[in-house]
């Protein structure tokens, strides 16, 4: 009897052992990527590829600095300056119709205002000017990542030159810091520079030349264009009421000084009195665009390669059309051609494949995209979603969109049955990150703006990059796939408490808010 009783008693303490093992395992507290940030050993650098708007100075040539000059800025006064001088022909053309003599406007205007930051026929800049930051190998934390170092670079040259320089850097920075890695953070047009070096020093490299790059984290990149940039190169570009009025809510709406103005054209639009004005502009400007820039381009951005490293590889080929429109333009500028249609038909058509090569061999990578906010009203479609300069589209590797003020509707069933199993669709029902390359590891964050990104981001990136395993938008219950900018401080998961509602643009003017009051 005694046996048995002990016997029982000991099976019955296994059963209580095994039992307390598993509800330690099912109630243990799930580690949040708040808590794994802290734990993370930043043993390598990472090397930050930042976006277009490095200072651009002439007078570079002298020993001394006392007659350097910013050539890429131009104050409000030397643009009042301009309106002044041509104010007067710009009416009489817009009234007799001589759009040819436009022309000669935008010509002296662009030139103006771009002429010395030009490059020549092959797309070079002139030696006399440049970028006066130095790639000095020391931490920048320019965007918040810790162990990090900033690449600068002359964003005017083609994709190739400066990923032979970017190449330089990396190399440097492994040097001075005695690592055999780092990880790639890019911006931005940095996006461009990257992939490009990408494909010549990764993807086209042998397996053992890879070891070095041990991550790669694109943050609102414009590897896969650039709308505001693409659509005016190439002509495409059509005026809306809606989307100027949109652009100027952002601007204006929360300026006190500005804010009459603002109320102001809000109710002639709700009145459509804005509508003639944009009819005009895009009957008689945008119809003869061709013919006011023909040479105003070719003195000024139109010989920038860098611009056009900014445009999807379809765009591309309007942009060059429109802007190199007769052989002898294509002749004279073969050599900057053949250097934008390198980027375009070797690096951005392998994009995938580089990209793949990436996944395959390991290494972590990520996709941060931003979204909510309209574009700026100078494209052939104006309600994509954006961060007020690339849209949402493009920077995700190819999200489906709502419009900016619209939803997917409350219909819309995900696009794409992802393998994981789990819902893409954003809380807001303005995204589905499904139909995206990379679903799995492409995070979205609503109303964060372009400019913004390096407050936001430090973290995430210091997380997907240092951790051991690949970080996914499962991973963590803090860091989902969507987030959300909390009182312009930093993000948080999103919700659809916390998402708010979806307004269209027309609901919230003026009078429509007046009619609401008034009725209800």
């Amino acid at each position: 009897m005694k046996k048995i009783v002990m016997g029982a008693t000991s099976v019955l303490l296994v059963f209580c052992m095994i039992f307390s093992l598993s509800t330690v395992s099912v109630f243990a507290k799930e580690k949040t990527a708040a808590e794994a940030v802290r734990e993370l050993d930043m043993n390598f650098p990472v090397v930050e590829i930042p976006g277009f708007g490095e200072g651009i100075y002439s007078g570079l040539s002298t020993e001394t600095e006392l007659d350097d000059s910013s050539i890429w800025s131009f104050s409000a006064d030397d643009i009042m300056t301009l309106v002044k001088e041509h104010a007067g022909n710009l009416i009489l053309c817009l009234l007799t119709g001589n759009f040819k003599k436009l022309d000669v406007i935008f010509t002296d205007v662009l030139s103006t205002i771009f002429g010395d930051a030009a490059c020549d026929e092959n797309g070079i800049p002139d030696p006399d000017t440049g970028i006066k930051a130095r790639n000095e190998v020391y931490p920048k934390n320019e965007y918040g990542y810790r162990n990090s170092y900033s690449f600068h670079y002359d964003w005017r040259l083609d994709m190739h030159t400066i990923a032979s320089q970017l190449h330089e850097y990396i190399n440097r920075v492994m040097e001075v810091t005695s690592s055999e890695k780092v990880g790639l953070v890019c911006f931005s047009m940095g996006g461009s520079v990257t992939m490009t070096y990408l494909y010549e020093y990764y993807y086209s490299a042998s397996e053992e030349d890879r070891d070095h790059i041990h991550s790669v984290v694109f943050l609102a990149g414009a590897m896969n264009g650039v709308g505001c940039c693409e659509d005016p190169f190439s002509g495409n570009i059509v005026f809306d009421s809606t989307s100027l009025m949109r652009m100027l809510q952002e601007m204006l709406s929360t300026n006190t000084d500005m804010l009459w103005l603002y109320t102001m054209l809000n109710i002639m639009y709700s009145l459509r009195m804005l509508e003639p004005i944009v009819s005009f502009a895009n009957n008689y400007l945008v119809s003869n665009l061709s013919t006011m820039v023909d040479n105003a381009m070719l003195e000024s951005i139109g010989t920038i390669p860098g611009f056009y490293a900014l445009m999807s590889y379809e765009r591309y080929y309007d942009a060059e059309n429109f802007i190199f429109d007769s052989e002898e333009d294509k002749a004279r500028f073969a050599g900057l051609i053949e250097k934008n249609r390198y980027y375009h038909e070797s690096v951005q058509t392998n994009s995938d494949a580089i990209i793949k090569s990436i996944l395959d061999d390991g290494k972590n990578f990520a996709v941060i995209s931003e979204y909510g906010y309209s574009m700026l009203p100078v494209t052939s479609d104006n309600d994509r979603m954006s961060d007020g300069t690339i849209e949402t589209f493009s920077t995700s590797f190819g999200a489906t969109c709502a419009a900016v003020d619209g939803t997917l509707g409350a219909d819309y069933v995900q696009a794409v049955a992802c393998p994981c199993g789990g819902n893409h669709i954003s809380p807001d029902n303005q995204i589905d990150a499904s139909t995206c390359k990379y679903p799995d590891v492409t995070w979205f964050a609503k109303n964060v703006k372009h400019a913004s990104s390096d407050r936001y981001f430090a973290d995430m990136i210091d997380l997907i990059t240092y951790s051991k395993n690949q970080v996914t938008v499962w991973t963590y219950p803090d860091l989902p796939q969507y987030m959300i900018n909390q009182l312009d401080l930093r993000l948080i998961p999103m919700t659809a408490a916390n998402a708010g509602q979806v307004i269209p643009f027309d609901e919230t003017t003026v009078i429509a808010q007046f009619f609401k009051n008034l009725f209800g």
